[in-house]
């Protein structure tokens, strides 16, 4: 008696058999900071969907060894088979691999989430080329949006360690790390990447999900979200005792490390921004923030 090796085939097929049709791929959109890690991991909870978070964005700033340890970690976490990432492939090959690696699971659906960075501090980070060609392949797409003085008091959040001294220190080890002089040079970028995700969305003809409308009503939203994206909706979604098998990536470290249950509490968070700095997100974002229904 044999037993199958980690690169041995999961069952064997008859000749006769067609092969397993190739998973399908939804979209989840955003700007840094806008709740998209959040509901990739709310997604992750549905069966045979799996939801990965910014593996594109892993595969074009991460080192070869980096980017083979998330995947181990990724598949040893889930029971996945193992499978190497390409690591000199293009963009292309790389979502080959990633459908590759759900078929080789039985995984039926994924969802990818990847942010909006547009003229990045560096150019490894930024990625209109690759959105534009998430757009033109037909995927069912959810674009995301959040009150856009949240979305930058959350990126100061998150980009603290890379603000002045501290970001400069850093980046002599990483040198495609992008890093802000002062926190109000942060402001600028998320309050520009905002506005020029919106128009983004405008000119794609996508419509915008708010993340506060989520956060109030969970499962109504879910269930469009789910509707949109062609994956079943499941009440265990929102179950956040319930373990996700594999969802990992890049992303906002809170969701990705200690997952906890929704929280109004994040809405309003960014009214504590600087005099200065609020001015800065009116002044670039305040059209378009009123149409959306955020009051600035």
């Amino acid at each position: 008696m044999t037993t199958a090796t980690a690169d041995a085939p999961i069952a064997c097929r008859r000749a006769d058999t067609p092969p397993p049709a190739d998973p399908t791929v939804a979209y989840i959109l955003g700007p840094p900071r806008s709740g998209t890690t959040m509901l990739g991991y709310v997604l992750a909870g549905g069966s045979g969907v799996l939801s990965l978070s910014e593996p594109y964005l892993a595969h074009s700033v991460t080192r070869d060894w980096q980017l083979h340890r998330m995947f181990l970690r990724l598949q040893a976490t889930g029971k996945l088979r193992r499978r190497r990432p390409p690591f000199h492939g293009d963009s292309e090959q790389f979502g080959a691999f990633l459908r590759q690696m759900a078929l080789d699971n039985g995984y039926r659906r994924i969802v990818i989430k990847e942010t909006y960075r547009r003229a990045a501090p560096h150019p490894d980070w930024s990625n209109e080329s690759l959105i534009e060609r998430l757009a033109s392949s037909g995927a069912p797409i959810l674009a995301l949006i959040r009150h856009p003085y949240d979305v930058a008091a959350s990126t100061i959040k998150l980009c603290r360690w890379v603000i002045g001294l501290p970001g400069w220190f850093l980046r002599l080890r990483a040198p495609n790390l992008p890093t802000f002089r002062t926190a109000t040079d942060v402001v600028r970028w998320a309050a520009g990447n905002w506005h020029a995700y919106v128009e983004w969305t405008r000119h794609h003809g996508l419509p915008l999900t708010r993340y506060e409308d989520f956060v109030c009503d969970p499962e109504r939203r879910l269930r469009d979200v789910c509707a949109r994206l062609q994956v079943p909706f499941e009440p265990r979604m929102l179950d956040f005792s319930h373990r996700r098998m594999a969802f990992g990536g890049l992303g906002d470290p809170e969701v990705l490390r200690t997952p906890r249950p929704i929280d109004r509490t994040a809405i309003g968070r960014g009214r504590r921004l600087s005099d200065e700095q609020l001015r800065i997100v009116r002044e670039r974002c305040g059209a378009q923030a009123a149409e959306l229904g955020y009051d600035l």
